[in-house]
């Protein structure tokens, strides 16, 4: 019988930038509906107390959160969406990626950091019999994360890697987004690799950003510049320098 041998599968982190392409609305499970569910699960009748609704304690326990207080989303809501993002391209399918891509998180519910400016926002769905409710979360207009993302090298190379994190940001990630399940209007927490795309296009970001070569926030980087770069090219220029900056490493290595 032949010998067998194998060799160690490689992987290697890539760390990539996105920025929100809409507002992002993250949704917990909070401890009072947590309670509710063990309270019906354990054959408990008593009826839960109808209290007023105070929309800011409402919106906080629907929050993700890291130990540090620094509000943030599960890491794999953002792999789902690569994963769901393989219907966009041929020979990909989504049961090899899911062995595939790992997204990093942080602290015991690994998630990834996001940073924006936080709005409460009240908003009228329907609850299972059809009644309209009220209810409260925060949002997050202009938003921004960084991904770590591992991968198979021997199964998807780095360009392809950042092309499916921009084109996970279709599906996006977190309440009402377009590949929600039950949702046929979805356009919240969709997402764009930071550096593949111009800045002046982007909506949410400062203005002139890309003019002035900053980003966001204001402070000075590569990605503004490649962001008017991209924008002088034209259409086909653009996905040129697209490409081209994959391969520069806009996207960070970790």
């Amino acid at each position: 019988m032949p010998e067998i041998k194998l060799e160690v599968v490689q992987r290697e982190i890539i760390e990539i930038d996105v920025e929100g392409a809409s507002p992002l609305i993250p949704h917990k499970w909070s401890e009072k509906s947590l309670r509710l569910m063990r309270e019906a699960q354990s054959g408990s009748k008593v009826r839960a107390k109808h209290t007023a609704k105070i929309p800011e304690e409402e919106a906080e326990g629907a929050l993700y959160r890291l130990p540090d207080g620094t509000p943030g989303m599960p890491c794999t809501a953002f792999k789902a969406a690569m994963v769901g993002a393989a219907r966009l391209f041929q020979g990909v399918t989504m049961t090899a990626l899911k062995a595939a891509i790992f997204v990093h998180g942080e602290g015991p519910d690994q998630l990834v950091p996001i940073e924006g400016e936080m709005t409460l926002r009240e908003d009228t769905p329907r609850n299972a019999t059809g009644v309209v409710d009220l209810r409260y979360r925060y949002s997050f207009w202009p938003w921004r994360a960084s991904l770590r993302v591992e991968y198979l090298v021997a199964m998807v190379d780095k360009e392809s890697v950042v092309a499916l994190v921009d084109a996970a940001g279709n599906g996006g990630v977190g309440d009402w987004r377009p590949s929600a399940p039950k949702s046929l209007t979805g356009t919240f927490g969709r997402l764009r690799v930071a550096t593949l795309w111009p800045r002046e296009r982007l909506p949410g970001t400062r203005h002139g950003a890309a003019r002035q070569g900053t980003d966001w926030r204001g402070s000075r980087g590569t990605a503004g510049r490649g962001g008017a770069r991209c924008g002088a090219a034209g259409r086909g220029g653009a996905r040129q320098s697209r490409r081209d900056g994959a391969r520069r490493g806009w996207a960070r290595w970790g």
